[in-house]
């Protein structure tokens, strides 16, 4: 079992979770109102644009000793 924090200061909600595949890849989907919701150098677009952005994460555990994940953070902005 492994755990993880994600999320900034504000308000950050998960919509959906889900495998993506034999390589035990966790991909999660959702809207943050944070304006630091973590993300990563090659993401679609890094900055938060105002009244919620869409994200979604791909979290892969990788080959570690001891098992660390590893965090693709991409932040698309939300139409509304």
């Amino acid at each position: 079992i492994y755990g993880t924090y994600l999320g900034g200061s504000n308000t950050d909600r998960a919509y959906a979770v889900a495998s993506s595949g034999a390589a035990g890849d966790t991909v999660v989907t959702g809207i943050t109102l944070s304006s630091d919701f973590p993300t990563t150098p090659l993401a679609y677009d890094t900055e938060y644009n105002g009244s919620g952005d869409v994200f979604v994460t791909k979290l892969h555990l990788g080959v570690f000793d001891p098992p660390r994940p590893r965090v693709w953070l991409p932040m698309v902005r939300h139409g509304g």
